[in-house]
This record gives C-alpha cells, sequence and structure tokens, in this order.
C-alpha cells in the first residue's frame, strides 16, 4: 500500500511511541500491508492499491481492485464460458475516519460470456445498491436520521452526501 511518507511515517512514529514498544521495529514490521488489511478489512474481497491525501488533508482517498477469485457463472444463461474483460470503475463515499472524509475508487474485474456474449461486473459486496456511498455510510446517515433532532442540512454538511440522496434513504427507511 502506498502512503503519503510524510503523513504516514509521523503518524506511525507517533503510534509506536504510545505503544511503548521495547523492541524497536521497522515501519514494514508493524505496519504490513496484508497486516493492516486484515485488522480493518474496510472492504472486503478488495485490496488497497494506493492511498492519497487532499491538499488541505481534510479528504482521504483509496484506490482498492477487486482480489483474485474464481470465475463466476454468467448471470444471463449460466454458461461458465466467460473471460476477464477489463475492469468497472466505482467512486464511493464512505463514513468518515476522524475529520477526514473517504473517498474509494473501486475497480471491480468485468468479463465477457462467450455464450451470449454480455458482459458483466462483479458485485460489489459493500456498496449501497441505490446509491454511490458504502453501507457503512448509509448506516451512519440511518442513524442520524433516525435521530429525529438532526436535519438533512446539517448531515448533508457533516458527511458531503447530497441532501437528495439523503433525503431518499430517509423515506425509504421510513416505509420498513
Amino acid at each position: 500500500m502506498k502512503t503519503n511518507k510524510n503523513k504516514g511515517k509521523n503518524s506511525l512514529t507517533r503510534q509506536k511511541e504510545s505503544i511503548n514498544q521495547k523492541e524497536i521495529l521497522s515501519d514494514e514490521d508493524c505496519f504490513g500491508d496484508e497486516i493492516i488489511e486484515d485488522i480493518f478489512d474496510l472492504y472486503p474481497g478488495y485490496k488497497i492499491t494506493n492511498v492519497d491525501y487532499s491538499q488541505d488533508g481534510g479528504t482521504i482517498y483509496y484506490t482498492i481492485v477487486e482480489k483474485e477469485k474464481e470465475k463466476p457463472c454468467c448471470p444471463y444463461c449460466g454458461s461458465n464460458n466467460i473471460f476477464k474483460h477489463g475492469y468497472q470503475k466505482c467512486s464511493l463515499k464512505d463514513s468518515k475516519i476522524g475529520t477526514q472524509k473517504v473517498k474509494v475508487t473501486c475497480f471491480t474485474q468485468r468479463y465477457k460470456c462467450t455464450a451470449c456474449n454480455k458482459t458483466f461486473a462483479s458485485k460489489i459486496s459493500f456498496k449501497h445498491p441505490q446509491h454511490n456511498i458504502t453501507l457503512r455510510l448509509f448506516n451512519v446517515i440511518k442513524e442520524m436520521m433516525n435521530i429525529g433532532q438532526v436535519s438533512a442540512s446539517f448531515v448533508e454538511t457533516q458527511l458531503g452526501v447530497s441532501r437528495k440522496a439523503i433525503m431518499k434513504i430517509y423515506k425509504d427507511n421510513a416505509k420498513h
């Protein structure tokens, strides 16, 4: 995982000091890519390939790629005669980490079926089906709106999600 060296090193150094480790370990020993992904499992089935920060430090940008898995069957005809056909790019908003907004760019494997000649992509398990947000952010919005003391414009400014999407989530949730 690539990180901004200046910010990452300072925060890692502070984390090490706060742990008060008796043995000095390198950043790779303590915080290897696999360890971070296993501990946090932010995006199941995907591997974080890049992390960037906005100039003002207000937003974290993750780039993730779907991990290798078995080829699925064609959802249209059920055939196993498929081949990889590039990637589908999807941009999502996720819940904040501290005070920083999180934006995720997912690259999901696309396939083409040789039997019916149709293309399809893997489903993103953590994406809300109707909005370009994660299920985690959806649940945060739902909880904030269920409190009843919070307006949609307040949620919009706090989370960076459009008021229209917030109201749709609120109305859909009220029906259930």
